[in-house]
């Protein structure tokens, strides 16, 4: 089993996605889950200093955008699906692991990266035909955020440090997330994330549909790596 790249950050954050290993199950309902999911990752953030941004639980896989001010993200990880493991295997008389392989993350170092993929997993309900809306679906931070339901712990907002990518008012940020992205959008981030530092090329951003695509509400348009866009 693979070890992934030790990029170790305190000043970046993460994506993080982690996958069952029997494709479409966790073999527990998902509400069940959910709530394990919550109580071990407010723990292990507590145990390892984490700041969480956000999350989403699919019925075979998580994501999670979290920053790490000890540098210490294979300790977390390591420790949060190990846990997880544990609980569920308990809870569903399995004694084989639940996870498939060890995580896989890749650093997002700026702010148009961050928002991107903020906006892609906060998305991947939606992309799973799972909810129409992604203020449907109850299995994410940003229904708790919403006041829709109970997070165990508090979210650590990214609009403090991406005030230019990510709408600062929670229903523009919503109108935001909700706006659909091109099919090409979404296939460069998914391939982009499989890097362990998430970078798309420049001749994407500087595609005119991929920009259509960074719009915000009121017109703005997300800055590049290499300016901003107007």
């Amino acid at each position: 089993m693979g070890k992934p790249s030790q990029i170790k950050s305190n000043q970046f954050p993460y994506y993080i996605t982690a996958r069952t290993n029997d494709p479409g199950t966790f073999y527990l309902p998902l509400d069940k889950v959910w709530r394990i999911f919550n109580d071990l990752l407010f723990l292990t953030s507590k145990i390892y200093s984490l700041r969480v941004h956000g999350y989403v639980l699919l019925p075979d896989r998580y994501h999670l955008i979290l920053s790490t001010p000890d540098a210490n993200l294979d300790n977390a990880m390591t420790y949060l699906n190990r846990e997880m493991s544990k609980e569920i295997g308990r809870r569903s008389n399995r004694i084989n692991h639940i996870f498939g392989d060890r995580y896989r993350s890749s650093l997002l170092d700026s702010s148009l990266n961050t928002a991107l993929v903020y906006k892609y997993i906060l998305r991947s309900s939606v992309r799973s035909l799972l909810c129409d809306s992604i203020e449907e679906y109850p299995y994410s931070s940003l229904y708790g955020e919403l006041g829709l339901g109970k997070l165990l712990m508090g979210v650590a907002p990214l609009t403090q440090m991406n005030f230019l990518t990510i709408p600062l008012l929670p229903y523009d940020r919503l109108a935001w997330l909700n706006k659909k992205p091109s099919a090409e959008q979404e296939e460069v981030i998914r391939k982009s994330l499989r890097k362990p530092i998430f970078q798309i090329a420049f001749r994407y951003l500087s595609s005119r549909n991929f920009r259509k695509d960074l719009l915000v509400p009121g017109g703005v348009t997300l800055p590049t790596e290499r300016g901003v866009y107007h």
